[in-house]
């Protein structure tokens, strides 16, 4: 038999001006040689245009980063696990879904655009 979980060795204090927290529906993780940065980005309306190699222009979706997180990389792993213990808790309480695609289905020639890609009244 396990033991119950413990408390944490310290209490968290959450200034009030960080209480409400932020809403982010994608996450960009990329890594240095000494930290892990994670953008937490949400979704914004109309797209933008991205010069890619090539030289060509491609419409993306456009996101607004609303946090940045630096963690060094010996948190990711404790970051790791305590995701995958959240996630099975989750999943032990939910109805499983099926994986929704991060972003609806896309096409430049949207006409709900307007000429500069950008959503809106044209």
């Amino acid at each position: 038999m396990s033991e119950a979980p413990q408390p944490p060795p310290f209490a968290i204090v959450v200034p009030d001006a960080l209480e409400a927290g932020v809403y982010a529906n994608v996450v960009s993780v990329w890594h240095t040689p000494t930290e892990f940065t994670l953008d937490f980005l949400t979704n914004c309306p109309g797209v933008v245009g991205v010069q890619m190699a090539d030289g060509q222009v491609v419409p993306r979706p456009k996101l607004l980063a609303v946090a940045r997180v630096k963690l060094p990389p010996a948190q990711i792993f404790e970051l790791m696990k305590a995701l995958e213990r959240q996630l099975t808790a989750f999943e032990s309480e939910q109805q499983p879904s099926p994986e929704q695609p991060m972003f609806p289905p896309f096409t430049p020639d949207d006409p709900d655009l307007g000429d500069n890609g950008e959503s809106g009244p044209r």
